[in-house]
């Protein structure tokens, strides 16, 4: 892959600009604020609640609007019609439901990577807007490809937390999560912003103690601003706090592929579904995840196994769902009482 100068990625169709603003991309042209956020992407416009996207219209007509959660939107609108979206533990949506009818209306089929997305359902990975055009989810300082899984910018503050500034979240999105697309800056910005603010505070109260008189009305001033910086410093820290993504160093066992494991971790297909393998739990079967099996220590059958498909059982000899893929939760069946439940194929 080749890069410009200050690192960009130059991939057919796009353009960036001095600041490292991807502006055209194939074809269309990309506006930003002075803050950034982006405004406008061909005749698309965007509108934002605070740095967050919260909507988009075309012509003066609202094409879609989102409610914000925390990590995944708590309610998307999409043409005027009203959804609940449906996420999975990544926080990627992967239905929206009808409230009226509680009819599955759409759904998302991508990989943890966001491989497989579609303008079909808005903000479905990580909460942040895919653009079926280019290809990209946008992240409000960077541009992420799914299809190469890394950023095609570098990381603004550089070799801070990883030697590849491209890498997305240590290449492990179940674990961790990239808010913004600035991985710590924002924190290290936040907490220098408090640590000046102390100092200039700590400068006017000698003033103070040391003259008398009119000095007494330049420590107030220079009171009040250390105390400004100290509270948006404060603020940056914390918003940006969700995206210290540093691994914690650890010798316990986290591949349940090979023996029971000392945490709690979700293995995740190509085709999206996710299984969870409790700690003291590991799995068996074959690693492309055609087929998995969750076992206790001691290898005994205990949890969800997923089949690619097999003959039916003698409890349902004539049951064709046998021979599709699906899964198997003790416990749990259809409600024609069948074992066979749906998995994204």
């Amino acid at each position: 892959m080749a890069y410009d100068s200050n690192g960009n990625a130059t991939l057919a169709g796009f353009t960036f600009d001095e600041f490292d603003q991807l502006v055209v991309a194939n074809g269309e042209a990309i506006f930003y604020d002075a803050l950034g956020r982006r405004l406008q992407k061909g005749s698309t416009s965007y509108l934002y609640f605070g740095d967050e996207e919260a909507g988009a219209y075309e012509q003066g007509e609202p094409k879609e609007l989102q409610v914000p959660g925390i990590a995944a939107p708590i309610a998307i609108e999409i043409d005027r019609q009203p959804y609940f979206p449906i996420a999975d533990v990544q926080d990627t949506i992967r239905l929206l439901i009808d409230p009226a009818t509680s009819a599955v209306c759409r759904e998302n089929f991508c990989d943890p990577f966001g491989v497989n997305l579609s303008g079909a359902i808005p903000y479905a990975y990580a909460g942040k807007r895919y653009d079926s055009e280019s290809g990209l989810v946008y992240f409000g300082k960077r541009y992420y490809h799914p299809v190469l899984g890394r950023w095609l910018t570098p990381d603004p503050i550089g070799p801070l937390d990883h030697s590849n500034l491209y890498q997305y979240v240590f290449n492990n999105p179940f674990r961790y999560r990239d808010p913004t697309g600035e991985s710590v800056g924002g924190y290290l910005l936040g907490i220098g912003e408090i640590a000046l603010g102390g100092t200039i505070m700590l400068g006017g109260l000698g003033l103070e103690i040391i003259t008398f008189g009119g000095f007494t009305i330049g420590f107030a001033v220079t009171e009040a601003a250390g105390a400004a910086l100290i509270g948006h410093g404060l603020s940056v820290a914390l918003e940006n706090a969700q995206d210290m993504k540093v691994p914690s160093i650890s010798w316990k066992n986290t591949n349940p592929f090979d023996g029971p494991i000392g945490e709690e971790v979700f293995v995740g297909d190509s085709s999206g579904n996710i299984i969870p393998v409790p700690v003291d739990h590991q799995l068996e079967g074959t690693r492309d995840g055609r087929w998995i099996q969750v076992k206790d220590k001691d290898k005994k059958a205990v949890g969800i196994r997923k089949d690619w498909g097999h003959a039916p059982g003698p409890k349902h000899p004539n049951d064709p769902r046998s021979w599709e893929p699906h899964a198997h939760v003790p416990g749990v069946t259809n409600p024609d009482g069948t074992p066979w439940l749906p998995v994204f194929r």
